[in-house]
């Protein structure tokens, strides 16, 4: 590994702050996320509260190495065995859930060995952005379908039967073994973490408040716009009256029959809907059950963690999907892929700028003016 920093002290209160601000300035410079950067930074400081507590005076060494893409962060001093990260259970994890975390890199994790405590974390260094990947993609298949046109028919046929719709197939087989999951865990840790609305407050009512509404008017223009676009009938023969009652009919089977065939079948609005009861039920018997809590929220973590790995794959699936209308001769369908993506990137900015017209006129401020 390439070490990018080795950083020492001596563990008295005026070094903490010291060895924090040096190591918010490498985990900068490596171009992690502020929110990533600042939760690490917090951990850090926690761990050497922690260790200050029995070790003051100690020595601290920090080490940060670099390899293909990631950072491998360790911090150590000898003395006696001193496990920072058992000296708190803010979130009522169980020392299993905790393992599995470590194992994976999501927290810290502490070993004692030769009379030395050191904490260690595997941590994602700046990558290009997944934007990139899927343009390149695109243009990508756009040259292979271009290439395959001048294949004979049979020989075209046979790339798409063996080649890229079983690619194609298993790629949907692993997102969809991910979301669901994935979909079911955060709705239920999101409606848990709330907790009761009792507790809120005045300010978090509004807070809440405020945020739905900026929702509903997300999903009000998102309507407007599709309504526009992609006309829709309601009544009469046709194909509107069979889309009419599709909708009509996922709306009334919102309700599962039972707990397994949402995920069997894929049926988001039913999951949500599981998720939405569990996180109610387990809100109201909180303290009776906080080893759930703590479950759902670890397992959430580690699902997160699972479907960021699978989302390195899309620009790949984009590949395979683009490739698959080419060769079927379908190209008809990218206009509509992308007539959604202009309308999406429209109703974004939309968004934006309405976001930023009432922060303006709550704060009065004048957009270019002066002090």
């Amino acid at each position: 590994m390439k070490i990018i920093c080795r950083e020492q002290c001596i563990l008295i209160p005026a070094h903490i702050d010291r060895m924090s601000e040096r190591f918010r300035e490498v985990l900068d410079a490596q171009g992690i996320e502020r929110k990533e950067c600042l939760r690490l930074r917090l951990s850090l400081e926690e761990i050497l509260l922690n260790w200050l507590e029995k070790n003051e005076g100690a020595e601290i060494r920090l080490f940060v190495e670099g390899k293909r893409g990631k950072l491998h962060i360790t911090m150590e001093t000898e003395g006696k065995e001193q496990d920072p990260l058992a000296a708190g259970e803010a979130y009522g994890s169980t020392a299993m859930a905790d393992r599995i975390l470590s194992g994976l890199g999501l927290v810290w994790s502490y070993q004692y060995t030769g009379g030395v405590n050191q904490v260690s974390i595997r941590v994602e260094g700046k990558k290009p952005g997944q934007f990139w990947h899927m343009g390149a993609a695109f243009i990508l298949a756009m040259f292979t379908g271009a290439a395959f046109g001048y294949l004979p028919a049979q020989a075209a046929q046979a790339v798409t039967l063996y080649l890229t719709d079983p690619l194609f197939d298993t790629f949907m087989g692993i997102l969809s073994t991910v979301v669901g999951p994935m979909m079911f865990l955060s709705v239920a840790w999101g409606v848990l973490s709330i907790g009761s609305p009792g507790q809120l407050g005045s300010i978090g009512k509004k807070v809440c408040g405020t945020f739905l509404a900026r929702n509903c008017l997300a999903a009000l223009l998102g309507a407007a716009a599709v309504a526009a676009f992609f006309p829709f009938r309601i009544g009469g023969g046709g194909g509107g009256g069979s889309q009419m009652k599709a909708l009509l009919d996922m709306l009334y089977d919102i309700i599962p029959d039972n707990a397994v065939s949402p995920f069997i079948t894929g049926n988001t609005m039913q999951i949500i809907f599981l998720a939405v009861a569990v996180g109610i039920t387990m809100n109201g018997i909180r303290d009776q059950v906080p080893a759930a809590a703590a479950v759902v929220e670890q397992c959430n973590v580690i699902v997160q963690r699972i479907l960021a790995a699978v989302s390195r794959l899309v620009p790949a699936f984009i590949y395979l999907s683009i490739v698959r209308l080419v060769l079927s001769g379908q190209m008809e369908h990218l206009a509509g892929i992308a007539k959604m993506v202009l309308l999406y990137l429209a109703l974004s900015a939309l968004l934006i700028v309405l976001y930023l017209a009432g922060v303006w006129t709550r704060l009065r401020v004048v957009p270019g003016g002066g002090d």
